[in-house]
């Protein structure tokens, strides 16, 4: 185990998830995914490696919402530096692999339509202080204020992955 490699390609469909296990370290992040990071807590998980875990939201508000995770504690997007330009990526990069392993065929064209969503939350919806990128389809969201949380559209309180690299001065 260790989430060493496991599994690099293909990505998991929801159906092919597997249980959470135990890993060594992560003492430091007091968050809810500190805790999933060290097993303590169940989670459904579609991909891991050596630098992000991808897994079913606890509370999903769709069909298909998951959040991918950087294994190194990030507080939030705003907090991304361009240091972080190749975690960004590589979230986005998870996050568009998960949605075509679980059916979408054209990510962009799905994010262009409002069917699939994918960003990050900002004050006051951040509910965990550790980066978490949304992976969410089909929309609409299923309650009023779930769909105002998770918008089909990306906006101010709900950047994409390309307006945090933006903030940056950088590009996806």
């Amino acid at each position: 185990h260790g989430g060493r490699g496991w599994p690099v390609s293909p990505m998991t469909t929801l159906a092919a998830a597997r249980p959470n296990f135990k890993r060594a370290g992560f003492s430091s992040n007091p968050t809810v995914f500190g805790a999933i990071l060290r097993g303590e807590l169940p989670a459904a998980v579609l991909y891991e490696d050596d630098e992000v875990l991808a897994f079913r939201d606890a509370h999903p508000v769709s069909e298909h919402h998951y959040l991918v995770i950087p294994k190194a504690l990030v507080p939030h997007a705003a907090a991304m530096t361009s240091a972080d330009m190749p975690l960004l990526r590589k979230l986005v990069r998870v996050a568009t692999q998960i949605a075509r392993a679980n059916g979408v065929e054209d990510v962009s064209l799905a994010r262009d339509a409002g069917t699939l969503s994918m960003g990050f939350h900002r004050w006051p919806f951040i509910t965990v202080s550790h980066l978490h990128l949304h992976l969410i389809w089909p929309h609409p969201a299923s309650m009023c204020i779930k769909a105002w949380q998770h918008p089909a559209k990306n906006g101010w309180l709900y950047p994409s992955p390309e307006k945090v690299a933006q903030w940056v001065g950088e590009e996806l």
